[in-house]
């Protein structure tokens, strides 16, 4: 279904050609919107995306359907359709956020790893030389959080699992690459 913003009113459109959960769905440049990843039936595919300034897509890490979690990342080109392998993640990670910053870097944020739970590590992903990078890590480890990107450039982390006891929401600051708790949402989701 299409959102129209101005009527705030749903309207059906054209159906996906596989059905899936899980996915991400992301405007291009070009003003066609890509829904990458997510899970239909009993397999899963990479399912964290993000646009880089420069109007090619990143997919990174996600969770393969029994292969474990993924570390691996490929680079989308929204011209020719064609996916090439970029480096990969320091961490195999699933259900974490990818966030687009002003400077073109995406930050990567949470999520799951098999055999360490929930993850609190983060990275920066630089488009320009293909190269992940470590960042600080959140104060807590998390995964199904929201990640949004504020009018000041700063990202916030919002709600996730664990439930009990809810994560404390944080704040990214990428010119100091660093995060503050910003306080809890009054119920866990």
């Amino acid at each position: 279904e299409l959102y129209d913003p101005r009527t705030g009113t749903w309207t059906n459109t054209g159906s996906l050609n596989t059905g899936r959960c899980f996915h991400t769905a992301t405007l291009l440049p070009n003003g066609m919107v890509l829904v990458a990843g997510g899970e239909s039936g009993p397999t899963a595919t990479p399912c964290a995306w993000t646009p880089p300034g420069n109007g090619v897509g990143l997919v990174a890490g996600g969770d393969s359907g029994g292969s474990g979690f993924l570390s691996s990342a490929e680079l989308y080109d929204p011209r020719t359709g064609a996916w090439i392998g970029t480096a990969s993640l320091s961490t195999g990670r699933s259900r974490h956020t990818a966030t687009l910053l002003r400077s073109g870097m995406v930050l990567v944020a949470g999520g799951e790893s098999e055999g360490s739970g929930f993850l609190s590590s983060a990275e920066l992903y630089d488009p320009r030389t293909g190269i992940w990078t470590n960042t600080p890590s959140l104060s807590t480890g998390r995964c199904d959080h929201t990640a949004t990107l504020l009018h000041n450039g700063m990202v916030l982390l919002a709600g996730g699992s664990p439930l009990s006891p809810a994560p404390a929401d944080e704040l990214y600051e990428p010119r100091t690459g660093t995060w503050a708790n910003t306080g809890t949402l009054n119920t866990g989701r």
